[in-house]
């Protein structure tokens, strides 16, 4: 009941050669949300393991905005920095220790707080700011309210800010998609031009 979600055919290929069936892979882009309802159709649940470079991490942050729209479970595969850059080098080096990240995944939204909060003095005014700009799009894009409501929670607890300045940030926030989407993430159908 788990779709892990790599980067490249190579990935899923080596993925598949040392027994991990449940590998697909998002060619280098951003999830969309076409795929994401595909892959809905067989479970809920995503773990991601994007290429340890800026662009791999900024097409698993919009593939993750699209998967929360769409009220998927999402999270995220952490390599050790000396296990590889992917998938496929992680399975040459250390079969075992690429099974271990996957089963170790950690749920997305405690992954992108420790990246916002790690390392910084939060007794600056701009430095609070700086972290709630970082973290209210995601947040914006999980589709349900209950969820969205526990992160602002504690996202308010740990900036020591109230909760009500932060839904006021939220209505103010774009979202880290790139496709337009409606209040529940599901983009909508495209509509035929009539000449």
């Amino acid at each position: 009941n788990l779709a892990v979600v790599v980067e490249g055919q190579m990935d899923v290929i080596a993925c598949h050669q040392a027994g991990m069936k449940n590998v697909i892979a998002a060619s280098g882009t951003a999830l969309t949300a076409d795929q994401v309802r595909l892959i809905k159709r067989y479970t809920e649940n995503i773990a991601m393991a994007f290429d340890a470079d800026k662009a791999g991490e900024n097409a698993g942050k919009r593939g993750i905005a699209t998967a929360l729209g769409q009220g998927m479970n999402v999270k995220v595969i952490q390599l050790a920095d000396n296990a590889g850059k992917d998938a496929s080098e992680a399975i040459q080096k250390n079969p075992a220790g690429w099974f271990a990240a996957v089963q170790g995944a950690r749920e997305v939204m405690d992954w992108f707080f420790d990246r916002a909060f790690n390392g910084k003095d939060l007794s600056k005014a701009p430095v609070k700011r700086s972290v709630a700009s970082e973290l209210l799009p995601h947040i914006k894009s999980i589709s349900y309210a209950v969820e969205r409501e526990h992160w602002l929670s504690i996202l308010g607890d740990k900036l020591g800010i109230d909760i009500a300045v932060l839904r006021d940030e939220l209505k103010n926030t774009k979202m880290n998609s790139t496709e337009p989407t409606n209040k529940r993430g599901v983009t909508p159908a495209p509509t035929a031009k009539i000449a």
